[in-house]
């Protein structure tokens, strides 16, 4: 296991008790071919790159009622795709300062899209993950190593 593929592991396993109130229970096969949401954030600085996040619509729905301490039943949707950029922005952030602790970065807006497909685009770092709500994937790409 790399460096970087550690540090995504600790800290998602970290938000995910902290912030979210859920348990890493394993590694993920795959997302099970869910429709879903994909968030991606770039960020420059000491390292450039970017971070995505992919998870299906149902994994984020149980996400945002955890984070936010309610349910939405007006516009689910709606809430479940912002936090999944929510969530690739807190992700990223807390993966550069683990990896960078003295580093500057400019981090961007969170872009999510429909679709769990991210296969294809390059990464340094992907990690499948068990959450007690569905999976989650996680996938890094950066320079400056």
């Amino acid at each position: 296991m790399t460096e970087l593929e550690s540090a995504l592991d600790e800290v998602t396993e970290h938000l995910a008790e902290t912030m979210f109130f859920t348990t890493v229970l394993d590694r993920a096969v795959d997302l099970g071919g869910q429709p879903g949401y994909t968030a991606s954030i770039a960020f420059s600085g000491t390292r450039a790159g970017a971070l995505r996040v992919i998870l299906p619509h149902s994994t984020a729905a149980a996400l945002a009622v955890s984070f936010l301490g309610e349910a939405d039943d007006e516009e689910p949707d709606a809430r479940a795709c912002a936090l999944a950029g929510e969530l690739a922005n807190i992700l990223c952030g807390s993966l550069l300062g683990r990896m960078e602790p003295a580093g500057h970065f400019t981090i961007g807006p969170p872009e999510v899209t429909s679709g769990t497909e991210a296969s294809g685009q390059p990464a340094d770092a992907r990690r499948l993950f068990t959450l007690e709500e569905g999976p989650l994937a996680i996938a890094v790409a950066w320079s400056g190593q």
